[in-house]
């Protein structure tokens, strides 16, 4: 490979990371306010957080009860949609065990 071809490929990696983020208001979001949708264990918190942000559903992991599981809150507009997110997450093979739950 050339270096402009290293260069386009090092350049639209980094456009498409950097494209990734958290929806807009989750930094603002009230847990009060919110709905619990389910429950992950600590180490899967970082993928179902990914998971619910690129579906746009702002969301606030509880994880005051540490080593338990972190409860999943989200405002209640979003309480089916993040369902729906979470039991398609449930189903992938690779977080088999991530002990999901759903109300």
């Amino acid at each position: 490979m050339n270096r402009l071809t290293i260069f386009l490929v090092v350049l639209g990696t980094a456009a498409l990371v950097g494209c990734q983020h958290t929806p807009p208001g989750t930094a603002q979001l009230d847990p009060a306010q919110c709905v619990e949708v389910g429950t992950v264990h600590p180490h899967g918190v970082s993928r179902t957080k990914q998971a619910l942000a690129r579906a746009g559903i702002p969301a606030f992991t509880d994880g005051s009860q540490y080593p338990l599981p972190y409860r999943i809150l989200v405002p209640p507009e979003y309480r089916e949609r993040a369902v729906a997110v979470l039991r398609e997450l449930d189903q992938q093979p690779s977080v088999v065990g991530y002990g999901i739950t759903h109300e």
